[in-house]
């Protein structure tokens, strides 16, 4: 994969992308559901180093790494396995379970008192079994296919069985845009010669028009090019972005327009961080997290922060929030308390930069919170005697 990102001081020879190109693979530690960078990868990609002072016509040391094209293909096939184990644990625990109820009635009263009369438990597993197999899908979704036939099989997901799961749409149209070769879509018929310059002026005016809009519109102007593009944090909690392209003998094309994306990126003030903002909340795009998980210190943390009058709650996009006043303590308690509330409040968020606990904080708000009937938000907070 060609990539670029910052080069770092201590670093003074480090590849284009800022993990290196020897650092991309397998994350020591890594959860098996978490989908690193080697992973990401899309069939045979190169890998190379854009010197100090080199112009984009001359660069060097490209080589291109089949082992990307093999592992991509083993790691996919390993996440279509869970995702279809989980759909079969559901479907076949409703089957059983959930269907016979009521399946054969019309709707209509008699329907609705029969659902009425699945146990609460039985809707309770059923809703867990959900919850496994949405998990097990998205991280397969979000996957990039690594070859036309899991391109189609994607789709299936979203749109068989007469299914309308649209939240996919961006991601399959720009996988679609990989495998349909030749095809042009009306604004390329009318695109310059050189595609670059229009993204290039458009994302100008969006810097100084929209910057909101400004990660969005730098990531498809990526991806339109058929490069591609995601972003993390590293074991360290540091954020990186990372773009490449196939090794299909445009090397010295998409080199080009690596750099010159990354140059963009880089001359506008707050772009980078408008992307990895924009990449991390979008579903269709990875966000690759290689943070080491800390199961007890997170039960830990959280018991802290909740006993310090502090809130964590869940909204309808699945992300954990904090939120509430400060507590009482904070403004008329004594000087100890007042510093035990912040050591707790230092020790959440030092937990939450330098580990990979999200997944641990979603599954205990969900489980312990309380649905806000009013935002759909599940909140999180003390329990008073």
């Amino acid at each position: 994969m060609a990539e670029h990102e910052d080069t770092s001081p201590e670093r003074p020879n480090a590849p284009v992308n800022d993990r290196g190109a020897a650092n991309i693979g397998a994350a020591p530690g890594n959860d098996a559901g978490i989908p690193n960078r080697g992973d990401l990868a899309v069939n045979m990609m190169t890998v190379g180093k854009l010197k100090s002072g080199t112009s984009t016509a001359a660069i060097a040391d490209i080589h291109c790494t089949p082992t990307f094209a093999r592992d991509t293909a083993v790691r996919w096939a390993e996440l279509k396995a869970v995702y279809l184990a989980r759909l079969a644990e559901e479907h076949t625990f409703m089957s059983i379970h959930v269907d016979p109820a009521y399946s054969h009635l019309e709707p209509g009263i008699e329907r609705n008192s029969a659902i009425d009369r699945v146990p609460a438990s039985i809707w309770a597993e059923d809703e867990r079994l959900s919850d496994l197999r949405y998990a097990a899908e998205d991280e397969l979704m979000a996957y990039p296919s690594p070859d036309a036939d899991a391109f189609a099989f994607k789709f299936l997901v979203a749109y068989g069985d007469g299914r309308d799961a649209n939240g996919w749409n961006e991601m399959l149209e720009q996988e679609a845009r990989r495998f349909a070769s030749g095809w042009a879509s009306r604004s390329d018929a009318v695109a310059p010669s050189d595609p670059l310059t229009a993204h290039l002026e458009r994302l100008n005016r969006i810097a100084i028009d929209a910057m909101d809009d400004y990660g969005g519109e730098w990531v498809a102007a990526a991806q339109s090019l058929g490069l591609i593009v995601y972003a993390g944090l590293d074991r360290n909690g540091a954020d990186y972005i990372s773009i490449g392209a196939r090794c299909d003998g445009t090397e010295r094309e998409t080199s080009g327009w690596i750099k010159s994306l990354s140059d963009h990126k880089d001359g506008v003030e707050g772009g980078r961080a408008q992307i990895i903002d924009y990449i991390r909340q979008s579903p269709a795009h990875p966000f690759v997290d290689e943070r080491v998980p800390a199961p007890r210190k997170t039960t830990k943390a959280v018991r802290g922060f909740l006993a310090a009058g502090f809130r964590l709650f869940l909204d309808t996009k699945g992300n954990v929030q904090t939120g509430g006043a400060m507590p009482d303590q904070w403004w008329h308690g004594t000087p100890e308390q007042q510093c035990e509330i912040g050591t707790y409040a230092r020790a959440f968020d030092d937990l939450r930069q330098q580990h990979n606990i999200e997944k641990q904080l979603r599954r205990i708000v969900r489980m312990v919170g309380t649905l806000h009937e009013g935002s759909g938000c599940i909140v999180l907070e003390r329990k008073e005697n």
